[in-house]
Parts: structure tokens; C-alpha cells; sequence
């Protein structure tokens, strides 16, 4: 069985890249990141609902936000 991410990886591929969920720019599929919205390590779960595509400079900046506390 596939998990959320492996996906939303697949679905981005055919697709040829995504917007960032956060800020909206195009990104393709070669340099998109999959972020968990709420992260594996703060008992996220890997599905569809609580991955999205990202750019690499917001998946940094949220990566540090989220652990920070």
C-alpha cells in the first residue's frame, strides 16, 4: 500500500510539477518537496489529507517553525 506521500509524489509526476501550497509558485516535479502538515515526528499521518506539495524554501522555513518549539 502507498502511503499519502508516495501519492502525492506519483500524482505530481504525471502532472509535471504543483503550485507550493504555501506560497502559491509553480514547482517541478524534479525540485517539489511533499510536507506533512503536521509532521510524522508531532504524530502526523502519513494520507492524502495531511500531505502537500511544497516549494524547498517554504518546506525549510516550515521544517524550522515546526520543530522550534
Amino acid at each position: 500500500m502507498f502511503s499519502g506521500a508516495a501519492r502525492l509524489r506519483a500524482l505530481v509526476g504525471v502532472r509535471g510539477g504543483a503550485r507550493c501550497a504555501q506560497c502559491g509558485s509553480l514547482v517541478l516535479t524534479d525540485v517539489v518537496d511533499v510536507d506533512h502538515v503536521q509532521p510524522l515526528a508531532l504524530r502526523g499521518e502519513d494520507t492524502d489529507g495531511n500531505v502537500q506539495p511544497v516549494c524547498r524554501e517554504r518546506h525549510l522555513t516550515k521544517s524550522g517553525e515546526d520543530f522550534s518549539g
